[in-house]
């Protein structure tokens, strides 16, 4: 039997958090064990998810230890702000803001209004489209899933520039 891999959902409270945790419930090498969210913290998941069967309550924040992996669906800048940590206790990450799509920081401000708060981990983000980067994302320890336009161009245009 494969080990499930132990996952943990930061701002599972939000759209994307809701539906990745609907996805990561019934995944069955995945066990959801912690589900963060400030708004619900020390509720029951209950609450939120009343048809998932899902047992436990929110706590404010992930905590990393014996987490093989960690969703951060927060707001852009939070999850970037907390992702070394997560890094550091060895759990890996898989961002779902717009924290480490872009590779320079000098770039950040431009789009977001602000300085990136963890410029140096940029570089270590592997661009988390499978159909195109599924190598480099099973190496490594933080992976920026893009958005949805980006993935809709990427995807329709990547044939066409394979071709030439």
């Amino acid at each position: 039997m494969t080990k499930r891999v132990r996952a943990a959902v930061a701002g599972a409270n939000g759209y994307a958090g809701m539906t990745l945790v609907r996805l990561l419930a019934r995944h069955p090498q995945v066990e959801l064990v912690q589900l963060t969210s400030r708004s619900f913290a020390g509720q029951p998941f209950s609450h939120v998810f009343p048809l998932l069967g899902l047992e436990g309550e929110f706590a404010a924040d992930p905590d990393p230890k014996d987490i093989d992996v960690v969703f951060s669906c927060l707001p852009h800048t939070v999850g970037a702000s907390k992702a070394s940590a997560w890094l550091d206790a060895g759990a890996r990450v898989i961002d779902l803001s717009a924290d480490f799509r872009l590779k320079d920081a000098a770039q950040y401000p431009r789009w977001y209004r602000q300085d990136h708060p963890a410029p140096a981990l940029l570089v270590k983000a592997a661009f988390g489209l499978p159909e195109l980067h599924e190598e480099d994302i099973k190496t490594a320890q933080l992976v920026a899933v893009p958005g949805c336009y980006a993935t809709a161009s990427i995807l329709g245009l990547a044939p066409a520039v394979s071709a030439g």
